[in-house]
């Protein structure tokens, strides 16, 4: 019966599980096992038969309004692009076209019989249409904005605190990460407040 395996190097001999567990006997057995599997198929072991594989996801199909999208649509939208889109359902049962795009988290989808990268202006803000439609509708967004007429724009965070504000909160950070690292650090603090009041004095 083999009880382990060693190693041997200039006169100094190591146990396989002192140098690290995966070269201990049993580890060692299992990928040999598993290699000579690998490279002859018909071969099998009873005694540790290679554990079925999980079956791949199913693939997601998403579609809008009837019309399902391709993976390269997709990808469009949720790089925060737009397209054109034809023979979608509309609620009177017939068809229309119109340019599709939606908001940042993929929640929402929006149509446009306008050009979506057209700019408008709002307030302070020379911004594209599909920007302001996703803020109007309550959504952050990171906003393509005109500097100057030379072809010079800004990106930056653009968000309604309430709806009926008539001007946008702006933020050169994305404000979800800005609220993540603020509750660890609140986190942080609390664990430390108890830590430190359960010193003994």
């Amino acid at each position: 019966m083999i009880e382990g395996i060693s190693f041997e190097k200039n006169g100094c001999s190591f146990k396989g599980s002192e140098i690290d567990r995966k070269f201990s006997y049993t580890n060692l057995k299992k990928a040999f096992e598993k290699n000579a599997i690998a490279y002859n198929p018909q071969q099998s072991n009873s005694e540790n038969p290679e554990p079925d594989k999980e079956p791949e996801p199913p693939t997601k199909h998403y579609g809008i309004r009837g019309v399902e999208l391709t993976a390269e649509k997709v990808r469009v939208l949720k790089n925060g692009g737009y397209f054109y889109l034809e023979g979608m359902d509309a609620d009177n049962g017939k068809k229309f076209h119109s340019y599709v795009f939606t908001c940042l988290d993929f929640k929402k989808v929006f149509f446009s019989k306008e050009q979506p990268d057209k700019f408008v202006k709002y307030g302070k803000y020379d911004m594209r249409i599909m920007d302001k439609r996703r803020i109007e509708a309550g959504f952050l967004t990171m906003a393509k904005v005109k500097m100057d007429d030379n072809g010079n724009y800004s990106y930056s965070y653009l968000w309604k605190i309430n709806k009926n504000d008539m001007e946008y909160t702006e933020s050169w950070e994305d404000p979800r990460e800005q609220k993540k690292q603020s509750e660890k650090l609140e986190v942080k603090n609390e664990i430390l407040i108890k830590k430190s009041q359960g010193r003994k004095i």
